[in-house]
Parts: structure tokens; C-alpha cells; sequence
């Protein structure tokens, strides 16, 4: 008895060694190798479609394609191009890879996604963070990349800026390579080059002179308009004022390029941080010219009463004044008129520059210092605006430098 219990042990463990086997090969069987040369690799299915460059990458992925012959040559060329006009924004840009390339491009789509590494190259620029998904097809795999322009991805953004200011004119041609791995990125041929456009010519004109025709006549229906015109002029001299002049003339020319970007892109700009510094400059430098000018005008009604307190008893009819006290008179006198002049509500314009670069004895320096930073700067930001149809990111020492500028008039603002 204990011998038949002993056989039947033995037997179990056999069986159930023998289904721990076939269980291990069926599943070898089901896997394709990783390390085998290219000549023993198994094939994937024709037209099978890769794993996006979102999604995990697969554990094992074929390193050769359907139907590769052993000669068959290695090229990287663009296909499937924009019938009838260039490349533009939101279209995908198609390499088509064969022979050893497309071996290369299948060994580095199934790394990791952390370590991949098919980065597109256009005149020597990478782009970087595009949408990238692969197919393989008959002799080839084809990489395709979506021409986006994320304003709230740095690395992107910043790419895009690079290229488009690369180039002048609105259709520029691009030369396109590929960076499989930690290889210098390789130059596609036949065609080696790309047109591309942000967009329509016409399209990105019209929205140019909208926005520049918009611009100027807002601000010259705000300085001719009675009523309009108080949105820049000081409330407490009735004079155009320098600081408010600056805060609608960036406010404005921020909104204008932001709905001509939006217009063009059909995407809603990001605002930069230095963009965002401009306006809070000019806006402080009308705020604090307000807060000089309202103490400066409470001063003046403090001083306006002590004239009019000490000038009382000279002015007395039939008083009899010694020079002196007639000297007295006659200075306070003056005085007392060149406060109430300060202080007269409101006084008619003497003109929209002299206002705002006069500071009561003639044109001064600090003010128009202010101005002629302010229309560089401008310029400087329409034309990054034109030619990268981006928002445009001003260095840190420009913005430095303009708030010394603005800090200059408001600090020689308090004796005018």
C-alpha cells in the first residue's frame, strides 16, 4: 500500500511539472524575441499602428517590417504633403522611413517613453513636445507629426518662436531631419525641404491691418473726443496725462495683438509674465503720478489758505501799509494767484505732446525719456508679434531698464 501511495505521488509531480513546462513554451512561443538579429526577427502585421507618443510603450517590439528585402535602401523622406499650398499650422507633417532607418525608428519606438528619442528637426530646430504616432506599412514606417503650437508649454512655445523668426516672409522653407536616439538627427531627402506658412498670406495681412488701423483710430478718436479724452487727462489739471497715456497705450496694444494672434491661430494666446510686467509697469507709473498729483494738489489747497489767512489784514481797505507790508501784499498776492491757477478745476489743453512732455517750464528730459522708451518698445513688440504671431517675451534687463525709465519721471514728477 505505501509503495502504490508512493507511485502516485511521483505521478502527480510529474504531471504537474510537465503543465509548468508546456505553460513556459506556449507563452516563449507567443513573445517575440528582443535580441534577435533582424534576419530570425518575426514580423509585425502590415499597416499595424504603433503606440502613440502619449501611451506606454509595449514590452517587446519588432525590429524589422513587413516585406523588408536584404538590399533594400535606407532613406527618410517627407510624404503625403498639403495638396496646392504649404505646410500651416494644425496640418501633419509625414516622414516616411525604409531600410535601416525604419529599423532604427522601431528599436527606439519601443524603448521606454521616458528615454525615446524621435525628435523632429525643422532648420535645425527641435520641436519639441508635437504629438508623434507610427505606422508600418509595406517596406517602410511612416512617423507622423502634428504641427501644434501650445503657448502654455514652454519647451514648445519657445521652439516655435526660434523657427518662425528663423526666416522672414509668410511662406519660409524649413529643412527637416530626424533624431533617432542619441544619433545627430538625420536630413530627409526628396524632398529635403518644407514650405510652410503660419497660416493664409491674405489672412495674416488683413488681420496686420485691422489691428494697426484699430489702434490708431481708437487712440485718436480717445485724444480728439471731449468726453473720451478724459479717460487720459489728468482729473486734477484737465492736461493729458503721461502715465495714463502709457497704461492705454499698452493695455490697447496687447488686447489688439492677442485678438489678432486669436484671429490667425484660432488659439487663444498665452499672456508671458513680461508682457504682463509692461502693463504692470505703465499702470503703477499712472497710479503713482495720480497719488503725486492729488498730493501735490492738497498742498497746494493747504498753502492756498495760509496765503489767503496772511494776506487779510494788508488787504484791508484804507489800510495804511509801510513798504514793506505793500511788498509783503503784492508777494502773496502772487502767490494766491499762482495757487488758484493750480488749482482751477480744469484748463484747457495747451496740446496732446506738449502736455504730456511739459512739465511747466518746457519740454523736460524724464518725460520725454518715457516716450520715446515707450514707442521703442512698442515697436519692438508689434514686430515680434508680426513675425512670430506670438505674444513676444521681452528680456529681463529691457523691462529693468523701462522700469528705471518710469521710476525717473515719477520721482522728478514731485517738484514740477
Amino acid at each position: 500500500m505505501g509503495h502504490w501511495l508512493k507511485v502516485c505521488l511521483v505521478i502527480v509531480l510529474l504531471i504537474g511539472g510537465a503543465r509548468v513546462v508546456f505553460a513556459q513554451t506556449a507563452g516563449a512561443a507567443s513573445e517575440v524575441p528582443t535580441n534577435v538579429p533582424p534576419d530570425t526577427a518575426p514580423t509585425t502585421p502590415s499597416a499595424e499602428a504603433l503606440p502613440a507618443a502619449g501611451a506606454a510603450a509595449p514590452a517587446v517590439v519588432a525590429t524589422t517590417i513587413p516585406g523588408k528585402k536584404a538590399n533594400e535602401p535606407s532613406t527618410l523622406s517627407v510624404v503625403d504633403p498639403p495638396q496646392g499650398r504649404p505646410y500651416e499650422l494644425g496640418d501633419t507633417l509625414r516622414l516616411r522611413a525604409t531600410g535601416a532607418v525604419a529599423t532604427a525608428v522601431l528599436v527606439e519606438w519601443g524603448q521606454p517613453l521616458a528615454t525615446r528619442n524621435l525628435a523632429l528637426y525643422l532648420h535645425g530646430v527641435e520641436m519639441k513636445a508635437l504629438q508623434c504616432s507610427a505606422t508600418t506599412g509595406d517596406n517602410y514606417v511612416d512617423l507622423s507629426f502634428h504641427l501644434s503650437r501650445d503657448s502654455t508649454r514652454d519647451e514648445n512655445r519657445t521652439a516655435w518662436s526660434s523657427l518662425l523668426t528663423s526666416e522672414e516672409g509668410y511662406v519660409m522653407t524649413f529643412p527637416v531631419s530626424l533624431a533617432i536616439g542619441r544619433q545627430p538627427p538625420l536630413g530627409a531627402k526628396d524632398p529635403d525641404a518644407i514650405h510652410f506658412q503660419v497660416a493664409d498670406p491674405t489672412r495674416i495681412q488683413l488681420a496686420q491691418y485691422v489691428a494697426t488701423f484699430l489702434f490708431l483710430g481708437i487712440f485718436a478718436i480717445i485724444i480728439l473726443n471731449s468726453n473720451l479724452s478724459k479717460i487720459l487727462r489728468d482729473a486734477d489739471t484737465g492736461y493729458f496725462s503721461l502715465g495714463k497715456t502709457q497704461m492705454v497705450f499698452w493695455g490697447l496694444l496687447v488686447f489688439l495683438a492677442a485678438a489678432a494672434i486669436y484671429s490667425i491661430t484660432g488659439c487663444m494666446e498665452r499672456i508671458p509674465q513680461q508682457t504682463i510686467a509692461l502693463l504692470g509697469i505703465s499702470g503703477a507709473t499712472s497710479l503713482g503720478a495720480t497719488l503725486i498729483g492729488k498730493t501735490k494738489r492738497t498742498a497746494a489747497a493747504r498753502e492756498l489758505d495760509k496765503v489767503r489767512t496772511d494776506k487779510a489784514p494788508l488787504a484791508q481797505p484804507g489800510a495804511q501799509l509801510s513798504p514793506a507790508e505793500q511788498a509783503q501784499l503784492t508777494l502773496l498776492q502772487g502767490q494766491q494767484q499762482k495757487l488758484e491757477t493750480t488749482l482751477q478745476p480744469e484748463r484747457p489743453s495747451r496740446g496732446f505732446f506738449r502736455d504730456i512732455c511739459d512739465d511747466g517750464n518746457g519740454p523736460s528730459f524724464h518725460r520725454v525719456q518715457v516716450l520715446v522708451w515707450t514707442a521703442l518698445l512698442g515697436w519692438a513688440f508689434v514686430q515680434c508679434v508680426a513675425s512670430s504671431v506670438a505674444m513676444p517675451e521681452f528680456p529681463e534687463s529691457l523691462l529693468l531698464l523701462m522700469g528705471i525709465s518710469n521710476g525717473t519721471y515719477l520721482g522728478l514728477k514731485v517738484p514740477e
